[in-house]
């Protein structure tokens, strides 16, 4: 089985605020003819209800109380204003606008999947109507058994998701290196009690960061190098299913 770096890159990760952030809102009235929106992967021994699955809207953000890992992009009139909704949940990396389908609006990402006695996926695409936004679970438009590494494809809503077996890490260590590759500090976080767009600020000395991530038996996952030319990095921890949650980490340079 191939072991995933629970500790990824953040190559091109866009979980792009389009709207502004605010309180909970009526969440926004779909269009007639409206095609699909998102895609959404849930693991098979997820306890799914009969008829549409909609998902909680709340600080212009739609989410899932599930055990899944989603994506969507769509755009609306609020108004006489032009809007555009767009967000994922569990995805490693993600980028919006990525040529699949020749020019239409995309979705390319990532997402890692612990594996367990059960390890089927069904993708399923995301669809607007009045009620908001929602899957049916009567229609999949893929499966898969996630044993190694594999890539769900869409077409109403055109999307490449790759999602790779890997376990999540219950600590990682933050080591500061100056240009000699000296320790000069060091930091262990929980990456459960982490926020996610956490920002650290760094001591002027530090060159980079070596990040090394653990699982619950202290077994070493994987270790990435921030620089301020790639100053953030997606940890990835528990979120009580198999499909793991991603935290995106930030650091701050001292401004010269």
């Amino acid at each position: 089985m191939k072991r995933n770096l629970c500790m990824l890159a953040l190559a091109g990760l866009m979980t792009l605020a389009l709207a502004a952030c605010g309180g909970e809102e009526p969440a926004p009235q779909a269009q007639a003819g409206q095609e699909a929106v998102g895609a959404i992967f849930v693991p098979g021994g997820a306890d799914l209800p009969e008829g549409k699955v909609y998902a909680q809207f709340a600080d212009r953000e739609y989410t899932f109380a599930l055990d899944a890992a989603w994506v969507y992009y769509f755009d609306t009139v609020e108004g006489t204003e032009p809007v555009a909704y767009a967000g994922d949940g569990n995805l490693t990396q993600l980028t919006f606008g990525a040529d699949i389908d020749g020019g239409g609006v995309g979705a390319l990402g990532a997402g890692v999947f612990r594996p367990g006695e059960e390890n089927d996926v069904a993708a399923y695409y995301l669809r607007r109507d009045e009620a908001g936004v929602y899957f049916d679970p009567a229609q999949p438009f893929d499966t898969a058994t996630l044993t190694e590494e594999h890539t769900f494809l869409g077409t109403d809503y055109p999307c490449q998701v790759t999602f790779t077996p890997g376990q999540p890490a219950a600590s990682c260590t933050l080591s500061c290196l100056d240009e000699g590759r000296t320790v000069i500090a060091e930091e262990t976080l929980d990456p459960a009690a982490v926020e996610d767009f956490q920002t650290f600020t760094l001591a002027g000395d530090t060159a980079s960061v070596v990040l090394t991530a653990y699982d619950g038996a202290g077994g070493e996952l994987g270790t990435q190098e921030v620089t301020p030319e790639n100053p953030s990095a997606v940890v990835c921890c528990d979120a009580g299913g198999q499909m793991l949650a991603s935290k995106v980490l930030r650091f701050a340079w001292p401004e010269e």
